[in-house]
């Protein structure tokens, strides 16, 4: 594809639709988009990137944006439990946590 872009760190839902069936399709990491075709979703892309980028620099350590990371690119608690040698309800605890700080981030940003 030459006027493609890889999808950034998290997933973008494109909807499809036939004359038979309507499906999302899940762009991964590291998939490549058609420009021509997805100038809409891929700006929206490049909005929440940046988005996430300023979350992410917000929580309070490293352990916290691991877990956020890892959720985002889909991998459940019990993989990142496993991952991080902690329990389950840890990683719940740690979510949380992330909700709770990115629940006062966007609220002190509508301010």
């Amino acid at each position: 594809m030459d006027n493609a872009i890889r999808v950034g760190h998290f997933f973008l839902r494109r909807k499809t639709v036939t004359d038979t069936f309507s499906s999302d399709e899940v762009l991964h990491l590291g998939d490549e988009v058609d420009m021509d075709e997805d100038v809409a979703a891929l700006q929206t892309l490049v909005i929440m990137q940046e988005q996430l980028g300023l979350l992410l620099a917000q929580l309070r350590d490293d352990t916290l944006r691991s877990v956020a990371v890892r959720r985002l690119e889909g991998f459940t608690n019990t993989e990142i439990a496993q991952e991080l040698a902690v329990s389950e309800r840890t990683v719940e605890r740690i979510l949380n946590l992330i909700r709770g700080d990115w629940e006062k981030a966007i609220s002190a940003a509508s301010d």
